[in-house]
């Protein structure tokens, strides 16, 4: 079994989905926080997306949020895990904003 330890924090759950071979196919994690629980990791291995793992997981996720009387919430960094969380019915709250480090890594952008 992998150490996972070092990659998540300590108020971290962590699951680890396997198929009938044992083999691990998925991980997922969140955080309760006060007012919502935070969808921190969903990770489906390529040989085994679009088989529906990841719409359970949301799925368990909502129902879980919802028993604890709190909303589901995840942050998101790319396009293609953005278009899956709208198509399971997510709503867009914040946006990312970064500082751009330069080409030769010696600064910020100022434009």
């Amino acid at each position: 079994s992998n150490n996972y330890a070092y990659w998540f924090s300590p108020n971290e759950s962590v699951y680890v989905i396997k198929n009938n071979k044992n083999q691990e196919v998925a991980f997922f994690s969140f955080i309760i926080e006060k007012d919502f629980i935070l969808l921190r990791r969903l990770f489906i291995d390529s040989p085994f997306r679009a088989l529906g793992l990841g719409k359970e997981v949301l799925n368990y996720l909502q129902l879980f949020a919802r028993s604890c009387n709190k909303e589901l919430r995840v942050n998101v960094y790319d396009e293609t895990a953005a278009d899956f969380y709208v198509h399971m019915g997510a709503e867009k709250l914040f946006s990312t904003y970064r500082w751009k480090l330069l080409e030769n890594n010696e600064g910020y952008k100022d434009e």
